[in-house]
């Protein structure tokens, strides 16, 4: 079920307990359930629906173009449409001065964020990794050479092949991601390369310092410690780590990424992949095309 938040302003997307809502400034909110929105072609049940949210077949929203006004940075990369049940959504995927941001309108209400059909798919990271451009080389190469912590015993040669993610050690979602990636990097399944930042807590470069020292157990003797609530093992950050971490937090904005944990690879065909937060299907399918490489 697709769930949205709208304002007169863009505003972030979520999903809540598969109910569409509709929100303005005023703070008003129209809820409405799957059945309200599934197509009958004997009934038509759905015509206020179509009436008042199916995208007409307009010209850039006022709320983009006043986007594009305000920065010669911002352009347009692409438009779509996609529909389920009768209603059309018309999709934008602009770059924001090199981060690349899809957004959606039902005529001249615009949202950004997660658009999510009944199957469950996430149309709008679909659509991002379909419509975006590659990636700038020039980021690529500085994701391959930035400092990181290497949790493999064995460095993979090849950097393309490799499944890099932004990490920051007090991050409780990196954990989670950590659970399932620290035991295929300790058996040397696959070559993950974790891109630390620090903004989530002053321990941060101590803790990052600590990781990037440390034999290849350090990770997970850290995501242990701190899953438990126990002080992680921490050290002077060094004049050059710190800049390490400024510059990959750098790095991190201009690849569009807005939190952690990130995952970053090359697909089969060669084409970077940024899946931000991937989901397990995700993962599972950025893990076997990198295993497939060897």
């Amino acid at each position: 079920m697709i769930t949205l938040e709208f304002k007169k302003t863009i505003l972030q997307s979520a999903i809540f307990g598969g109910v569409l809502f509709f929100g303005v400034s005023s703070g008003i909110k129209v809820g409405l359930n799957q059945q309200d929105i599934s197509y009958d072609s004997q009934s038509q049940s759905n015509s206020t629906v179509n009436k008042n949210f199916q995208a007409a077949n307009i010209g850039i929203p006022k709320t983009l173009q006043n986007l594009f006004d305000k920065s010669p940075r911002n352009k347009l990369i692409d438009s779509f449409e996609v529909s389920e049940s009768g209603v059309v959504a018309k999709g934008w995927l602009v770059d924001l001065g090199g981060t690349q941001q899809l957004y959606w309108s039902f005529g001249e209400f615009v949202v950004a964020g997660a658009l999510v059909g009944s199957d469950g798919i996430n149309l709008t990271d679909k659509f991002i990794s379909d419509k975006s451009p590659g990636l700038n080389p020039a980021l690529w190469s500085q994701l391959t050479s930035a400092m990181h912590i290497q949790a493999s015993p064995t460095v993979n040669p090849n950097v393309d092949n490799a499944l890099y993610v932004f990490y920051e050690p007090f991050c409780g979602a990196c954990s989670a991601l950590m659970n399932r990636l620290i035991p295929l990097m300790l058996s040397n399944e696959i070559d993950v390369r974790l891109i630390p930042v620090a903004w989530l807590s002053p321990d941060s470069p101590g803790a990052i310092q600590a990781l990037v020292d440390g034999k290849s157990e350090a990770l997970a003797i850290h995501e242990k410690l701190k899953q438990s609530g126990k002080k992680v093992p921490t050290a002077d950050a060094t004049p050059e780590t710190k800049a390490s971490i400024i510059r990959n937090g750098d790095l991190m904005s201009a690849m569009g990424v807005t939190g952690t944990p990130a995952v970053i690879y090359k697909d089969a065909s060669g084409k970077v992949i940024n899946l931000g937060v991937a989901s397990d299907s995700e993962l599972s399918e950025a893990i076997r095309v990198i295993k497939s490489r060897g």
